[in-house]
C-alpha cells in the first residue's frame, strides 16, 4: 500500500514539474477557474476543460464574478493578469472579457515558468478598478 501511495505522489509531482506551475497554490473558484496572488497580482489559470464553447465561457464569467469578493478582500492586490497558451489562442476573447493582451511573453519567463510548453504563451492583465468596474 505504501508503494501505491508513494508512486502517485511522484506522478503528481511529475504532472506539476511537467507543466512548469505549482497547481497546489492556485485556489479553485470552479471546474475552469482558479488563482493565485503574488504580491500585487492576482494571476488567472484556466484549465481545458472538456465542455462547449458556450458552457466555457459561462463558468469563465462565473468565476470572475466570484473573484470580485476575492480582489475586494485584499486591497494590495492592484492587477489581475493570465499568462497561458490559451491566451495566445484565444486572445480575441480574452480581450471581450476586458483584459488586456500583452502579447508573447519574454523566453526568459517561459523557460522559467513554461518549460515544457511548446505553444506560444501570451500574457494578458487589466487593473483592480477595471476588473472590479466590469464583474462587479
Amino acid at each position: 500500500m505504501e508503494q501505491i501511495k508513494t508512486a502517485k505522489t511522484k506522478i503528481v509531482e511529475a504532472v506539476k514539474t511537467s507543466f512548469g506551475i505549482e497547481f497546489d497554490k492556485f485556489i479553485h473558484v470552479n471546474k475552469i477557474l482558479s488563482y493565485g496572488i503574488d504580491g500585487t497580482d492576482l494571476h488567472i489559470h484556466m484549465d481545458n476543460i472538456k465542455a462547449s464553447s458556450e458552457e466555457k465561457m459561462e463558468l469563465i464569467l462565473d468565476g470572475l464574478r466570484k473573484l470580485v469578493v476575492v480582489v475586494n478582500e485584499n486591497p494590495e492586490v492592484k492587477t489581475v493578469s493570465a499568462t497561458s497558451w490559451i491566451v495566445a489562442r484565444h486572445h480575441r476573447s480574452i480581450a471581450k472579457l476586458g483584459f488586456k493582451i500583452g502579447g508573447p511573453i519574454s523566453e526568459e519567463m517561459k523557460k522559467k515558468h513554461f518549460k515544457r510548453e511548446k505553444r506560444p504563451v501570451w500574457w494578458s492583465e487589466m487593473s483592480r478598478e477595471e476588473f472590479l468596474g466590469m464583474y462587479s
